[in-house]
């Protein structure tokens, strides 16, 4: 069975990280082929983002 989590979905990246053995995305039920409900494009991280507690 091949990966299908969306490389470029915040939703599927986070849904990887609670569990890394999953092969699929769990919405992907709600991929209509063209678009998906529970897409988010993925954050880019900056610096001013990032939380260093100074």
């Amino acid at each position: 069975m091949s990966n299908q989590l969306c490389p470029k979905c915040q939703t599927g990246l986070e849904s990887y990280q609670l569990d890394p053995r999953s092969e699929a995305c769990p919405y992907l039920a709600c991929h209509t082929g063209e678009s998906c409900s529970f897409f988010k494009p993925l954050k880019e991280e900056s610096e001013s983002d990032t939380d260093e507690g100074v």
